[in-house]
Formats: structure tokens, sequence, C-alpha cells
């Protein structure tokens, strides 16, 4: 999974559950990934202006930007970018697991 993968995973989850709120030792483990990584790409999003930090967790903002800004803005993550280094580790290239709990999605019939 690249970098613009997984901010693209962690704005999906935040949008499909507004009422998320997540430690980042949390966020590690619902999404897999390294802390000092998943640390990185929250506060990133806080600079985007897509969550807030309440304390250690991190929310959805309240007012968000428009439509549109969200749409180009998630179009930017996922672009290649110089950030979108292959990440290490046991995760996978598309995303293929559902999420926390999920069995591997199998495209054989």
């Amino acid at each position: 999974m690249t970098r613009s993968d997984a901010v693209s995973r962690i704005r999906s989850d935040y949008l499909e559950l507004p009422g998320l709120r997540l430690t980042a030792p949390q966020a590690a483990r619902l999404w897999s990934l390294e802390l000092d990584l998943v640390s990185d790409l929250l506060e990133e999003l806080v600079e985007r202006k897509f969550l807030e930090r309440s304390g250690e967790q991190y929310c959805l903002r309240q007012r968000l930007p428009p439509p549109e800004q969200l749409q180009r803005q998630h179009e930017a993550d996922r672009e290649p970018s110089d950030k979108g280094a292959e990440l290490g580790g046991e995760l996978e290239e598309r995303g293929a697991l559902e999420h926390v709990g999920a069995q591997r999605i199998d495209d054989s019939g």
C-alpha cells in the first residue's frame, strides 16, 4: 500500500463513520500501519483541515470544506507523488482487505 493509498483509506473510513474518534495507537491497529506512519498521516490530515485533534483523539472536522474541494483533495491523494513510496511490511497493494477482522476477498469464484 502506498502512502497515498493509506491516506485515501483513512479519509474513506472517517467519511463512512463520521463519529469515529481514534487515538494514533488505535488507528495504527485499525489500519495495520506503523504507529509513526499513522501519526504522520493523521497530522497531515489535520493540517489539510480534514481531521481535527481533540486531546489524543483524531476526529472528522465538524465543518468540512465544500464537497467539490473534498473531491479535489481526494483525487490529489490518489495521484502519484514523491511521498508515494511503497510501504514495507504485510500491507496489501490495493486494499483487498475489509476493515477490522475481515477476510481476504478472493476473486476466484
